[in-house]
């Protein structure tokens, strides 16, 4: 129960697997609760140093590098755009040349289920 929190699968599934178990209430709370105090205080200590130690980071690459990265995202973004309004250009190009896709006999549209007499055959 107590080492349950530090992997999200078994954080979620803990408390199921308390109730199913013969364990009592009060055991399972305890555990829960200490486990829960733990993880949370070694998290947010985990943060914490991740962000003082991002003040020597920028001390060591400078303001440079978030700017290389930023005009990198942005010119990321603008071919990630114009490749997406290509793609919808060429969809609405063959939307009007009047391309059906498969179009089996002269004159019947795609949507057009073929007249045939007799049973109707059921799909499998």
């Amino acid at each position: 129960m107590f080492l349950g929190r530090w992997v999200a699968f078994f954080r979620a599934v803990m408390p199921a697997l308390a109730g199913s178990s013969p364990m009592t209430y009060r055991t399972f709370l305890t555990f829960n609760a200490l486990g829960g105090m733990l993880w949370g205080s070694v998290v947010v200590t985990a943060g914490y140093l991740a962000g003082a130690s991002y003040q020597k980071v920028e001390t060591v690459f400078g303001r440079d590098a978030a700017i290389i990265i930023a005009v990198a995202v942005v010119v990321g973004l603008v071919v990630w755009h114009f490749r997406r309004r290509a793609n919808a250009d060429d969809a609405d190009d063959a939307d009007d040349t009047g391309a059906t896709g498969d179009a089996g006999v002269a004159g019947q549209t795609a949507d057009a289920s073929p007249q045939r007499p007799g049973p109707a055959v059921s799909d499998r």
